[in-house]
């Protein structure tokens, strides 16, 4: 019931920052919205994890999948968060906001884009782990003492096929074997063999 007061105070000069009180309890309500619809989402993952030494993947994969109500709901409110610091940001004043506003919030600015980015990783994680179909992963192992542009030198490759989160297959190979001189190669591209 106070808002209106606070916007009618940011009329005069020396307290122009009311009118951030607005946007600023919008952006606080959001982001606590968000933050509790994740927790709901992961108290049992977080549960399973604390009570076992060793984590059965499948359960903690399944407990994401069943979670995904919970992850959509926090983005939406992530993306209630993201509108209110739009809004807060053309009205904002740093010279009339005290250090304890403005310190918080250019750190919130610079978590932002991780909390963004872990929640799609929430989000992806079953899919990613096989739960809805057969996954397959390329592995490339790189060995860091011989550094390459890529890291490092690729000793072995191998395709790594998941279902239902666990490992069904694993089949790594000498990058040797792969890259075999013995065995020739198809002719290469024109532009390639006209240059080099």
């Amino acid at each position: 019931p106070l808002l209106p007061l606070f916007d009618l105070l940011a009329r005069v000069p020396p307290l122009r920052a009311a009118a951030q009180i607005r946007p600023l309890l919008d952006l606080s309500s959001a982001l606590l919205d968000a933050a509790l619809a994740a927790s709901r989402g992961l108290d049992p993952l977080l549960s399973e994890l604390s009570a076992q030494n060793t984590p059965d993947f499948l359960y903690l994969f399944c407990a994401l999948q069943a979670a995904q109500p919970d992850f959509a709901a926090a983005e939406t409110a992530l993306a209630r968060v993201e509108a209110a610091r739009a809004d807060f940001e053309p009205n904002l004043l740093p010279s009339a906001l005290h250090e304890r506003v403005t310190g918080p919030l250019r750190r919130f600015d610079d978590l932002l884009p991780q909390a963004r980015g872990g929640l799609a990783l929430l989000q992806a994680a079953p899919a990613l782990a096989g739960l809805e179909q057969e996954r397959v992963y390329l592995l490339a192992a790189q060995n860091n003492d011989e550094l390459r542009a890529t890291g490092g030198f690729i000793s072995a490759l191998g395709l790594i096929h998941l279902r239902a989160g666990r490992v069904t297959s694993l089949d790594l190979a000498d990058s040797y074997a792969v890259d075999d001189f013995s065995k020739g190669y198809p002719p290469p591209p024109t532009v390639i063999e006209r240059i080099m």
